[in-house]
């Protein structure tokens, strides 16, 4: 087992670290939507993940890889969730034999693929929409796509992602809606109150799209917004290494927290 972790680095860290120029940045948390560094090249952070998988499985460097998970919590899960939208990585990894999964636990925000929105279904949806201008810019919607996904059309990378082989992870307990990493601007606010809310509304979204998803919806018992409590859990485990996978000790309380 190969685990790769990539760093996105903001301005800010740069310049606290005093990092070499030639290290890609990006503007604050952009790199969660996949747009382009603002140095020293203008490269998106999913041409970053391409290259990264495309590594692990070219020119039989590694002829024992047969899957690829990209697994990521809270604003990992959503460069996770879009990468798994707008990246074909998936299909060249599947020409090359390897089979590439995604796990999404916990984000504050998802991918609608039209303008409708689920706590906007109480007869306030056009007032909501005047209120909240860019509710379906990208990366809440799919207007005004990034650099990356050019030439591509809405309904391609919606037939693409329902394919994908899809897990999302939510915490039971992620249910706090004035967590203070919580995105509250109103285009997240219009997909429900708190990260659970969203997650269970954005599957139910695409379950009513495509009846026949084959994405899977798991639920951790106990977990709030912490990464240890989603993935050292059955669950968890699970998601990440496969149905047969079984978690020994998880060393997490019930409250979420993990222990040290």
């Amino acid at each position: 087992m190969i685990l790769a972790v990539p760093q996105f680095l903001a301005t800010a860290d740069v310049q606290h670290h005093s990092l070499p120029a030639n290290c890609l940045h990006w503007e604050w948390t952009s790199w969660m939507g996949g747009l382009d560094a603002i140095g020293p090249a203008p490269l998106s952070s999913f041409d970053v993940l391409d290259a990264l998988i495309e590594h692990y499985v070219r020119d039989g460097a590694y002829p024992k890889v047969r899957e690829i998970v990209i697994a990521g919590h809270s604003g990992g899960a959503q460069v996770a969730h879009r990468h798994a939208i707008l990246s074909d990585a998936a299909a060249r990894c599947r020409a090359a034999g390897v089979n590439v999964r995604y796990v999404i636990a916990n984000p504050s925000s998802y991918v609608y693929f039209d303008a409708w929105r689920p706590h906007c279904t109480d007869g306030s949806n056009a007032d909501a929409r005047a209120a909240c201008t860019g509710f379906n810019a990208w990366k809440y919607g799919t207007e005004g796509l990034p650099r990356y996904a050019k030439g591509l059309d809405v309904q391609q990378l919606e037939y693409r992602y329902v394919v994908r082989d899809v897990t999302y992870l939510l915490g039971t307990h992620d249910n706090d809606p004035a967590h203070q990493a919580l995105d509250r601007s109103c285009e997240a606010m219009m997909q429900g109150p708190h990260r659970l809310a969203r997650g269970r509304a954005y599957f139910a979204y695409l379950c009513r799209r495509h009846p026949q998803l084959r994405h899977q919806l798991v639920e951790v018992a106990g977990a709030a917004h912490s990464g240890d409590a989603m993935f050292v859990s059955q669950a968890g485990v699970q998601a990440l290494f496969g149905t047969t996978a079984r978690l020994i000790d998880t060393g997490v309380v019930h409250d979420g927290r993990a222990l040290e």
